[in-house]
């Protein structure tokens, strides 16, 4: 494990991650609620792309994969968009900004490899940001009032953080990956001897997410890892009993559902499935026109381009990022695809090959997140927040390979 650098404190250490962890993992890349945060977010790539270079020349771990994808990603889509949708070159290269935080992977390991955390004081850093991402989320649920939630209808002062609709009624839209990382760190204390209570703060905090985040992939995925884990760790006549359990957990809200829903249709979900169907079938027929879109995609339209994708269409529901691996077909093409995905699975491979110290859960929840990452592509769009994936592949490599001597820097 990397060790602390001389003379360093641990607040000296802990404090510039607790402050840089949240722009580099995008929790306010889409929070236009607050401006400053949000625009700071956005530039932050670019900010920090001195610190990216410095890291692309020091650290040769996967950097052939990590320089192939940024490079495909900021070169081709806009190529693609201007031969597809008769875009200029600066409408087309609008896209290039939602992708720049690839280049994280280089600007956090060099910061670690400065700052030189402990596994410990890392553990530390999530653990309070993941606290206070869901203290925040349960404190805006009981302070905001019912003014503050906007439908999205169009012509409409639209939030992205306070959201209604008819289905689901007020709910929260803040992101929260420190507050799902913390949901992991908890489950994978009580399943290393933590405390019992600790599943139970994990579960409480899956409630908090049906309370006011009411994200159904996002819940429904943490449910099925939070499963696997108890599952993987239980006696096999505590798998009996949890199976049991969970069988009896599903005929009740099965039952609930049935007594208190509408017969199931694309509607009964607040009209998402329906325009997901139909943001895939325009989607399917636009590369079915030209068989090189499915190779290299079509490209991609933004709010910042001479036309959108809904004026395109003639459709105002048309989102790439609602169609998962499709929409990243769609603007990347199968090659960009299976880059985004070696980068995912990379990840993945990287945090199963960290070392840990025995009971220390930072790594495993890190997988773990790492896992939902990939659970939920198939509908979640994985350059979405790309900071995301690849910080943890940063955090892996620097637990995996001690930081140079503190005189080398």
């Amino acid at each position: 494990m990397p060790a602390a650098a001389p003379g360093a404190t641990s607040f000296g250490r802990l404090l510039p991650l607790l402050l840089a962890a949240p722009l580099f993992l995008q929790s306010f890349h889409y929070i236009v609620d607050v401006p400053p945060l949000y625009l700071l977010s956005k530039a932050w790539p670019l900010l920090t792309l001195p610190l990216a270079l410095l890291g692309m020349l020091e650290e040769p771990r996967h950097r052939p994969l990590l320089l192939a994808t940024i490079a495909y990603v900021l070169l081709v889509p806009p190529v693609t968009t201007m031969l597809n949708f008769q875009q200029s070159y600066l409408s087309a290269a609008t896209g290039m900004v939602k992708v720049l935080p690839f280049t994280c992977y280089f600007s956090v390991l060099w910061l670690l490899r400065r700052l030189r955390p402990t596994a410990a004081e890392l553990h530390r850093c999530f653990s309070w940001l993941g606290a206070a991402n869901l203290g925040l989320l349960a404190l805006l649920w009981v302070v905001m009032p019912d003014s503050a939630y906007k439908s999205g209808a169009i012509g409409e002062d639209i939030s992205k953080l306070f959201l209604w609709d008819p289905e689901r009624g007020n709910r929260i839209t803040l992101p929260l990956v420190f507050g799902l990382i913390f949901i992991f760190l908890q489950a994978r204390h009580a399943l290393r001897g933590g405390g019992w209570w600790r599943l139970g703060l994990a579960l409480g905090a899956v409630a908090l997410l049906v309370l006011t985040y009411k994200q159904r992939t996002v819940i429904g995925c943490i449910v099925l890892l939070l499963g696997w884990l108890v599952m993987a760790e239980a006696s096999p006549r505590q798998r009996l009993l949890l199976a049991w359990l969970a069988g009896v957990a599903l005929l009740a809200g099965l039952a609930l559902f049935l007594l208190n829903q509408v017969p199931f249709s694309a509607e009964g979900l607040g009209g998402s499935l329906s325009a997901r169907q139909l943001t895939i079938s325009l989607a399917l027929d636009f590369l079915a026109e030209n068989p090189m879109r499915w190779v290299f995609g079509a490209g991609a339209l933004t709010r910042a381009s001479d036309i959108t994708f809904p004026e395109f269409f003639n459709h105002p529901n048309f989102y790439l990022v609602d169609i998962g691996w499709l929409g990243i077909v769609f603007e990347y093409g199968a090659v960009g695809a299976a880059l985004l995905l070696a980068v995912y699975v990379t990840t993945l491979r990287a945090g199963g090959r960290t070392p840990h110290a025995p009971g220390a859960p930072l790594v495993p929840a890190l997988c773990d997140y790492a896992r939902f990452l990939l659970l939920s592509s198939p509908i979640l769009s994985v350059v979405w927040a790309p900071g995301e994936v690849c910080s943890l592949l940063a955090v892996f490599t620097y637990l995996h390979h001690p930081a140079p001597p503190a005189d080398a820097r």
